[in-house]
């Protein structure tokens, strides 16, 4: 979380914070649409319950083994803000289509994704890429869990 400078899983409607403070390094690739998502919309427009799935205990050694496991906690307000702003699913595409890319997310409610890479080059090359063919789009890369 960007106030704690820490990774985290945020649940419910973002009153509960689990930190994790040995997170690997990874780097990273934001991408924003540079149009707005009304956090309460997207919470209005949220089909169903949140996903009762419990945070698993985390245990990743490496990159990869942390890349899967944030692959098994989902945002559940991705699918409301994708039919709010359908360039959000737009942007998830591109990311994903990026060579290197290990995980794919969306930060809280929309509309800034995010891709994490294990390495700079990729990341780096994934950024200039995006922000070439998207000159629109807010472009930023990055590292995190920096050590």
């Amino acid at each position: 979380m960007c106030l704690k400078q820490h990774g985290a899983i945020v649940t419910g409607i973002g009153e509960k914070i689990e930190t994790f403070e040995s997170l690997p390094q990874s780097n990273i690739v934001l991408v924003n649409p540079n149009r707005p998502v009304l956090t309460a919309d997207v919470f209005k427009s949220l089909k169903g319950e949140f996903n009762a799935k419990a945070v698993t205990p985390f245990g990743a050694t490496s990159t990869k083994d942390y890349f899967n496991w944030l692959s098994i906690h989902s945002n559940d307000l991705a699918p409301a803000a994708e039919d709010l702003c359908r360039d959000i699913k737009k942007i998830r595409e591109v990311l994903e289509r990026q060579k290197g890319q290990g995980y794919l997310g969306m930060s809280g409610s929309g509309a800034t994704c995010f891709a994490l890479f294990e390495n700079e080059r990729d990341t780096r090359k994934a950024a200039r890429k995006i922000k070439r063919e998207n000159p629109n789009w807010w472009v930023k890369k990055g590292l995190i869990n920096k050590r």
